[in-house]
């Protein structure tokens, strides 16, 4: 068996992430080099833009944190993320300060802490007790839209001393010259424009004019109305409007319309993968009480073809070493 950064594989689980790769056709692998410069853009200060085309499934960056803060529950978290802050920062040498402190900052707070506040990654999965933020000064430089080109993913099997870099992988074929962006706020997706642009003003201190949030065009109003559309899929089975991360069971139906709708806004990573899951498991589940073999077996083919579905849109805009890899492989052998 072959030994990877998921761990040992099995001769099937190669089979799978081998059959996957060639049903992309084509997954760029990590060169070194960049492909995008950071400069100015109008309206928005400094952002980032590719340097040549970018096809999609491309890492863009692979990054280790400037420093890293742990964020405890409770009464500690303030006083402790405050202190790691300003001692993270202290030890920064000149050029890293100056960086970091060019930043963006929330209305009003142009403190080392609201710095971080507004520019940090979660690290998943880091460390016991509490969670782990970091930051990350070439991803910092990302900015935002709500139909993002790109997606970042903290990855802990990457990398060496220490263990773990955040990536960043293009989600879409990317233009030369075009700006590259990331979803800072992917669980609110399904909220109306209003809602985003207040959420964003009040955490970024300023207002997304991507073409989903410009209601004076035809693309944003269009792109209003699917949003509207998932909200009251995701309210059939939900109490509340929340996001994908709850893992709580769409109807089947229900769980396609919603994959066509964001397939329609472009968006992927979490949001689509978290739905494929939904959609496999759902079909596991009708296997188990379908009556008759014919009914079965349908099911479970479903089932298998979505938790590949899954495999390919990870492997794409995640990659092949990460976490949800592992996972994807884990709800394939399900059906088999």
């Amino acid at each position: 068996m072959a030994q990877s950064p998921l761990g040992t594989l099995t001769p099937t689980e190669r089979h799978e992430i081998h059959r996957a790769r060639l049903n992309l056709a084509f997954v760029p692998q990590w060169s070194g080099v960049e492909p995008f410069r950071v400069s100015d853009i109008k309206g928005k200060g400094r952002g980032c833009t590719a340097v040549r085309k970018i096809p999609r499934g491309t890492m863009i960056l692979m990054e280790e944190a400037t420093f890293t803060v742990k964020i405890f529950e409770g009464d500690r978290k303030t006083r402790s993320a405050t202190a790691q802050i300003e001692h993270a920062v202290r030890t920064l040498g000149q050029h890293a300060l100056e960086d970091f402190r060019s930043l963006t900052h929330p209305p009003g707070d142009k403190t080392d802490r609201g710095r971080f506040e507004v520019n940090n990654f979660e690290m998943m999965g880091y460390c016991g007790g509490g969670s782990q933020q970091g930051v990350f000064l070439r991803a910092a430089r990302f900015n935002h839209s709500c139909v993002p080109n790109a997606c970042f993913y903290w990855n802990p099997n990457l990398g060496q001393h220490p263990q773990g870099r955040l990536t960043i992988f293009a989600t879409q074929d990317i233009r030369r010259y075009e700006e590259i962006c990331l979803d800072y706020q992917y669980t609110e997706c399904y909220k109306t424009a209003i809602e985003r642009r207040r959420s964003l003003y009040n955490t970024h201190n300023f207002v997304c004019n991507c073409r989903a949030c410009d209601q004076t065009a035809f693309e944003g109003e269009l792109s209003e109305w699917r949003r509207s559309q998932m909200r009251e899929l995701v309210g059939r089975s939900h109490n509340e409007i929340g996001d994908l991360n709850k893992r709580r069971y769409l109807q089947g139906q229900d769980i396609n319309q919603l994959i066509l709708l964001l397939d329609q806004e472009g968006i992927e990573f979490p949001q689509k993968s978290q739905l494929l899951e939904d959609l496999a498991r759902w079909f596991l589940k009708e296997s188990q009480s379908a009556p008759a073999a014919w009914p079965r077996a349908n099911c479970l083919k479903e089932g298998l073809r979505a938790s590949r579905r899954k495999l390919d849109l990870e492997i794409l805009t995640i990659g092949a070493e990460s976490l949800e890899v592992r996972n994807a492989l884990d709800l394939i052998a399900l059906f088999k």
